[in-house]
């Protein structure tokens, strides 16, 4: 059974603030638009949210931004709801953050990804059921029996994107997460390529 989407599973300890927005948001924000357009991001039939964003800054470290908790519900989208990931480990699935709301609940899939490959600068994570079906055990995919938000999915997303075949860019289907995919890039542009290039391989 497909468990219930948007449960924050990771220790959170977040501060309650509006800090300080870097200028990368300012490019993040046009793919994030674009991504609700194509209902990649959304809200489902139970009024859940769904997809999530991020971007590292100019900063060469790990710290990066993310889209806050269920944002997606959010009809007008700002950088004001995005969340500054100040450390992580993935060891303890646990997260320190600040922000005016708190981070993803995919949060530690996008921290795999960016511990793995310092070259990413942005993961884009969406649904879409016919990219899923079509790629599923194809493209690189997690187990299906690691469910989203766990220790366990956290270390085969990263295990992923540090194989050859995905640097510096690329997409990773999540098998224990249906219709999830995480697309990945150096900039959210290339990101977002990548899953329009899976879109056209879904349609030749």
């Amino acid at each position: 059974m497909q468990e219930t989407e948007g449960v924050i599973k990771f220790s959170c300890f977040h501060t309650f603030l509006e800090d300080e927005l870097p200028a990368s948001l300012l490019h993040l924000l046009p793919i994030w638009h674009q991504m609700k357009a194509n209902h990649w991001i959304g809200v489902d039939e139970h009024n859940i949210g769904y997809g999530n964003a991020s971007i590292c800054g100019i900063q060469e470290d790990s710290t990066f931004w993310i889209s806050g908790t269920q944002c997606t519900l959010i009809t007008e989208m700002t950088a004001k709801y995005f969340c500054h990931i100040n450390r992580f480990s993935l060891e303890t699935n646990s997260v320190w953050s600040e922000g005016f709301l708190k981070p993803s609940s995919e949060t530690m899939s996008h921290a795999a990804i960016y511990a793995a490959n310092p070259q990413v600068r942005c993961v884009l994570h969406i649904h879409d059921s016919g990219l899923w079906n079509a790629f599923v055990n194809k493209l690189p995919t997690t187990p299906l029996e690691f469910a989203y938000g766990t220790v366990a999915i956290s270390k085969s997303v990263s295990s992923l994107v540090e194989s050859d075949f995905l640097l510096p860019h690329g997409v990773v289907i999540m098998g224990g997460h249906p219709d999830g995919l995480l697309a990945f890039g150096n900039s959210p542009e290339e990101a977002f390529q990548q899953i329009e290039l899976l879109k056209t391989k879904f349609k030749a």
